[in-house]
């Protein structure tokens, strides 16, 4: 069922979920969000599982008219939202009635942003994943970026509001700085890299290019030259965060539409629970890796999973809905002393 329209569609909005997989041995990439905590806290925002498909942006928003009620949460990069010429939440659930206009603009902090709708983006699925995959051409809507009159859909049904109110508390937000470190492990291919080499790594810093896309982020900086077994040609597989240095000695971030082998050295890989961080650069930005280890890793993942249950009720919520008479209904949830959906009609002008 349509919940928006697309008015203007921004610089790449795309349909993405948690991604694609059982289909890599047949090159097929894992495709879905580039920041995927961003994407799985704006489900949970609006009271979704966190594997529903969401509208990724990249760099500049779109404008949408929604032409039904609907919850929503945008997080991630920081776009300026509008509702109806307002300011509109970020990292908050809100409600959008119909004929509001969401609106962006061009990302002031971060590169992606995510906009949750209650009920979940609906587009076919396509290999078990609703993500779309650009360079193929499938999945999403018609396997493109939305288009100015495309149509956004959501589940058939009333949208629940049951994720009314829902935030992340200022704290566990993330910045999106112009300069990061990043923790990495050692690549499968560490070892056709002198002791010198392997260590420009870490500690120099590195500028992410205007070589960017949803495939690999490109990186300037310190030439790392591989040692004597470079042109063997042998491939090895890759996943989203393998760094790779192509010939002229500068590394290259795969992400998740890139290929599923790769003949180019790897000399490491992002832990998952920072790639983020690589998918919320821009060209400019400085980058400086920092070596770690598997347990580490690992860890540092169970933490991020654990940081998503940590989504809380503002108590006290607010929103607005036109009624069928031209009032206003105000409807409170979650009052301190547990009294939940207080409904009080006002006459307009009152």
């Amino acid at each position: 069922m349509p919940v928006a329209k697309v008015i203007a569609p921004g610089f790449q909005t795309t349909v993405q979920d948690l991604g694609r997989f059982g289909y890599r041995h047949l090159g097929v990439p894992v495709s879905g969000g580039i920041d995927k905590w961003a994407l799985r806290l704006a489900n949970r925002l609006v009271g979704n599982d966190e594997g529903d498909a969401a509208l990724e942006m990249t760099m500049s928003g779109p404008t949408l008219l929604f032409l039904r009620d609907c919850v929503a949460a945008i997080t991630g990069a920081d776009m300026a939202p509008q509702l109806s010429g307002q300011d509109a939440p970020m990292w908050q659930s809100f409600f959008c009635s119909a004929g509001d206009t969401l609106s962006f603009s061009y990302r002031r902090t971060g590169c992606r942003a995510y906009l949750a709708i209650s009920g979940g983006v609906d587009v076919p699925p396509v290999l078990g994943s609703r993500s779309t995959f650009l360079a193929a051409g499938f999945g999403g809507l018609n396997g493109r970026p939305l288009r100015a009159g495309d149509l956004v859909k959501t589940a058939e049904g009333d949208p629940s509001t049951a994720g009314l109110g829902n935030r992340l508390a200022h704290h566990l937000r993330p910045a999106y700085l112009p300069e990061t470190r990043i923790k990495v492990i050692a690549g499968i291919n560490a070892d056709r890299f002198s002791n010198y080499e392997y260590t420009k790594l870490f500690g120099l810093t590195f500028t992410v290019t205007r070589r960017l896309s949803r495939m690999g982020c490109f990186l300037d900086g310190p030439d790392i030259k591989v040692s004597g077994q470079a042109g063997s040609g042998e491939s090895y597989p890759v996943a989203p965060g393998t760094i790779q240095v192509l010939p002229a000695g500068k590394p290259v971030v795969l992400l998740n539409d890139a290929q599923s082998t790769g003949g180019y050295p790897q000399i490491a890989c992002i832990i998952s629970a920072e790639l983020w961080k690589i998918g919320q650069a821009m060209p400019g930005d400085k980058v400086t890796f920092e070596a770690t280890d598997q347990e580490t890793a690992h860890q540092m993942l169970k933490n991020r999973h654990n940081e998503l249950a940590l989504v809380e009720k503002v108590p006290r919520v607010e929103f607005r809905k036109k009624t069928s008479k031209g009032c206003y209904e105000i409807v409170l949830q979650n009052y301190p002393d547990n009294r939940k959906d207080i409904n009080i009609k006002l006459n307009r002008g009152e």
